[in-house]
Formats: structure tokens, C-alpha cells, sequence
């Protein structure tokens, strides 16, 4: 065991020098947590401005005509292709949406039946007792599913039923506490409105009529799916 010199020279050169090594040390330590912090911030970085332009894109996109993905009862998708003059073949620039003639039937008695006072649990009877296809589930893909109150509800508030398209009602969030990512909804100022006469299949009057019985205190309103 070494014993601690008597020269109070040496003692300080030591003291000194050990001092120095534990302030490098530090120093080292420090160093190392701001780089570790700064390629923590550059891929967060890079992932939100990788988000961000997705988002633009879509949103260009939108103002376009093109759909930007997703399944709405009464239309069909399908893609917009131009001819390629180099090789020949199609290309694609993107998929629109059009009315599918009895889906925007099936709308349209819909709309008209709330608008005359029928209540949406006689609507949705009406619909399953005539064997009349409802929305496809999209995780089955072909499969029709029946028709309920909250299914229907959904439809009387469609806005692209009445020539708007809106985008970007929800958004994902991470949950620091839990962990995970979820899904909530956006504030209404916030969502995206796009005009879209082409895909219009209810007029303003019959909107209207539906509009302020969803809003009466007989037909409490209820949220969209």
C-alpha cells in the first residue's frame, strides 16, 4: 500500500494531477452525452421531416383529384393512367374515385328516410330485412357487413356525400407513458376540406333537411366511425 509522500511539493504535484485526470474524465463523459444527444435529435429530425413531406405529398395529391387511400361506401377507386410514349406501356399517376350508381342509390333512400322522420333503427331494419349490401368490411375485403344504427348515423355526416372531401381527421401520436402509438382525432379547424363536385351524390336541401334532425334533440347526433 503506498504510503502518502512527506514533501508537500509532490503531494500537490500528485493531487494535482489527479484532479486533472478526474476533470478529463468529466469532460470525456460530457462530450460523449452531447454526441449521443445530438444523433438522438438528427433522427428525430429526419423522421418528422420524412413525415412531413409525406404529408405534402399526400396533401398535393389530394388537391389533385387523387384519393388519398381508404374505402368510402358509394364509390370505387380506380387508376388514372397515361400512355408512355418511350415504351409503350401505361402509367400511373395516381387513383380517383367515382360513384358507384347503387351504393349512391342505396345513399340517396337513406338520406330521403331520415329527412321524412324515420327513425335510423327502422332505416337500418329496412336495409337488412331487404337483403340490401352494406359497406364491405375492409379487413375481409369482399365480405358485405350488416347494416347498423351507428353505421348509417356515420353516413347521414359523410362530407363527401355532399361534394367535399375532407382528409386528415386523425393523426398518430406516440403515448410516452405507454409506449405505443395512437390514433386520435384531430380538432376541426385542423382537418383538410377539399371542394369535389364530381363525387357529389346528395343535394344541399336534402343535406340540410338531414343535417338539422341530426342536430334536433329528438335525433341526438353521434360520432362518426
Amino acid at each position: 500500500m503506498s504510503e502518502t509522500p512527506s514533501n508537500p511539493v509532490v503531494r500537490c504535484a500528485i493531487y494535482t494531477r489527479s484532479a486533472t485526470n478526474d476533470k478529463t474524465s468529466l469532460i470525456a463523459q460530457e462530450q460523449e452525452c452531447r454526441a449521443a444527444a445530438a444523433t438522438k435529435m438528427d433522427e428525430k429530425y429526419i423522421v418528422s421531416a420524412h413525415r412531413t413531406k409525406v404529408w405534402r405529398g399526400k396533401l398535393g395529391r389530394l388537391y389533385q383529384g387523387y384519393t388519398p387511400g381508404g374505402r368510402c361506401y358509394g364509390y370505387a377507386s380506380y387508376p388514372d393512367l397515361v400512355p408512355n410514349t418511350t415504351n409503350g406501356k401505361s402509367r400511373r399517376l395516381g387513383s380517383k374515385l367515382r360513384i358507384v350508381p347503387s351504393e349512391a342509390e342505396t345513399i340517396c333512400t337513406i338520406y330521403r328516410l331520415f329527412a321524412d322522420g324515420v327513425s335510423v333503427g327502422e332505416i337500418v331494419r329496412g336495409l337488412n330485412d331487404n337483403s340490401v349490401p352494406g359497406p364491405k368490411k375492409p379487413a375481409t375485403g369482399n365480405v358485405p357487413n350488416l347494416w347498423n344504427p351507428r353505421l348509417v348515423r356515420g353516413l347521414l355526416k359523410r362530407e363527401c356525400y355532399r361534394g367535399t372531401v375532407e382528409w386528415g381527421r386523425t393523426e398518430r401520436v406516440r403515448d410516452q407513458e405507454a409506449g405505443r402509438i395512437e390514433m386520435r382525432k384531430k380538432p376541426d379547424g385542423e382537418i383538410i376540406r377539399v371542394p369535389a363536385p364530381e363525387l357529389r351524390i346528395v343535394d344541399d336541401e336534402l343535406a340540410a333537411k338531414v343535417d338539422a334532425r341530426l342536430n334536433s334533440k329528438d335525433e341526438p347526433g353521434e360520432t362518426t366511425p
